[in-house]
């Protein structure tokens, strides 16, 4: 093939796959941009879900039904945990192990291990694990697998 039938192709695929992109978030109800977040994404429930494509998000998130992180400047560590209708709003930091509280309001930048609360957001309680060690065995398990298979597959830990 010729090089200018490679570019066809590729242009082609990058086609396809952009609008399965936008045709699987629409009949799920998700806004996600690409690279946003590490490994271990979890979403469990269908719904509204908007992320902008310029927030950065570490491993190992959940996000529930109406969560947003709108507008950039967002830099958020590993271990997220985001309950039903909470934001986070503002060029902001959130440290590792954060968890916001459903219908919650974050607005400015907070440290790790934290639960957040309210509406503007304050902290309720200090000093917690990750929430996969927290949900119990069959969660930080299922971290554990995917730590293993990322350290078997890449070489990285």
């Amino acid at each position: 093939m010729c090089r200018g039938g490679e570019n066809m192709l590729l242009i082609f695929l990058r086609s396809y796959w952009k609008y399965r992109y936008v045709k699987i978030g629409q009949r799920l109800g998700f806004t996600i941009g690409f690279n946003v977040f590490g490994y271990g994404l979890m979403i469990p429930h269908d719904g509204t879900i908007v992320v902008s494509s310029v927030s950065r998000v570490g491993n190992f998130a959940v996000l529930h039904a109406c969560a947003l992180i709108g507008g950039p400047g967002k830099r958020i560590g590993n271990a997220l945990y985001m309950g039903n209708g909470s934001k986070i709003v503002r060029p902001l930091t959130l440290g590792d192990n954060v968890q916001v509280s459903a219908g919650s309001l974050v607005n400015r930048s907070f440290g790790s291990g934290i639960l957040l609360a309210g509406s503007p957001a304050t902290v309720k309680k200090q000093g917690l694990r990750p929430w996969y060690e927290e949900q119990g065995s069959p969660w930080k398990d299922r971290a554990e697998v995917v730590l293993r298979l990322r350290r078997d597959i890449f070489g990285v830990s």
